[in-house]
């Protein structure tokens, strides 16, 4: 891959393990994205890849960026090189070689033509709807950023399984009316870390027995639960719906988390909900039943009067 937006050249943990293995060193080391900064120990400083025709070494960090790549040239090597991009020809130029460059560039236009030519999908008033759309990248599991289309047609943020540039996600209306999703680009999808062993987890200091715990009485227990009602988002709710919310957070609050109050924390983990071959959930709409209908037909379904 090549990436100019890149400070520091990268190289995957199998290829150094596999290859490289008697280069590998310790090097502490800094991967900053645009949601995420982690922490990296290990680098090889290795000869060029002959297709430079340059007898020269440089450094590489070791850091699992995709799994579609082996590697990444960043702007640190490019310099080294005094490389030139050629975008319209399609060429890396370095000092002693012309190099194709690959891009997706025309996958991408194809999607895009492909997502043009897609209807207009309908949202119904009050619901949400599982939708499948393109996004910016082909595959692995990818963090999609919180989207709003308009005043209240919005897509949460969520991590997403995305394959073949396409993911499953959700969207909501929160609306009276009918509205309408039209997508014209593909959405950009970011990567994230999860923490995979313990040294990489944030340090809590959680108390660990009663003399360490802050002794709350019941009045500011109370006082600190109620506090949370603040932080409901309510704004695209009906008065009802949103006495009705108000009023199923007061009666299980106590099982609800203030900031102010300890707690023990949850190790984050991929969860999985099993439905049968071939069924995709669609949409649920927040309107109410009508109770007296629904009623009335399965009375009459059995032969009953009403």
């Amino acid at each position: 891959m090549l990436d100019t937006g890149s400070t520091k050249s990268l190289i995957s943990s199998n290829l150094a393990s596999n290859f490289y293995p008697h280069l590998i060193s310790e090097d502490n080391f800094i991967i900053q994205s645009a949601h995420n900064v982690s922490h990296h120990h290990y680098s090889v400083i290795k000869p060029l890849s002959k297709i430079f025709y340059e007898n020269l070494q440089h450094k590489f960090h070791i850091f699992d960026f995709n799994p579609n790549y082996d590697g990444l040239i960043g702007l640190d090597l490019l310099k080294e090189l005094n490389a030139t991009i050629d975008l319209k020809n399609n060429r890396l130029l370095t000092r002693n070689a012309v190099i194709p460059i690959h891009s997706s560039e025309n996958k991408i236009q194809n999607q895009s033509r492909q997502i043009s030519s897609l209807k207009k999908l309908t949202i119904p008033p009050r619901c949400e709807k599982i939708v499948k759309i393109p996004v910016n990248t082909i595959q692995e599991e990818k963090y999609l950023p919180y989207q709003k289309f308009k005043p209240n047609l919005e897509i949460p943020a969520s991590i997403v399984n995305v394959e073949n540039s396409k993911c499953y996600t959700t969207i909501i209306n929160s609306s009276d009316n009918e509205q309408y999703f039209d997508i014209k680009t593909p959405m950009a999808a970011d990567d994230f870390e999860i923490p995979t062993n313990e040294a990489q987890m944030p340090n809590f200091d959680i108390p660990t027995n009663e003399a360490q715990m802050p002794n709350f009485d019941e009045a500011q227990v109370n006082r600190y639960l109620n506090e949370n009602v603040n932080q409901l988002r309510l704004n695209h709710l009906n008065n009802k719906e949103r006495k009705t919310t108000k009023d199923l957070y007061f009666k299980y609050k106590d099982i609800l988390y203030n900031e102010k109050m300890p707690l023990t924390f949850n190790n984050a983990s991929q969860q999985q909900i099993k439905v049968k071959d071939g069924t995709i959930p669609t949409s649920y709409t927040q309107n109410r039943t009508d109770i007296h209908t629904y009623t009335k037909k399965k009375f009459e379904n059995r032969n009953g009067t009403w």
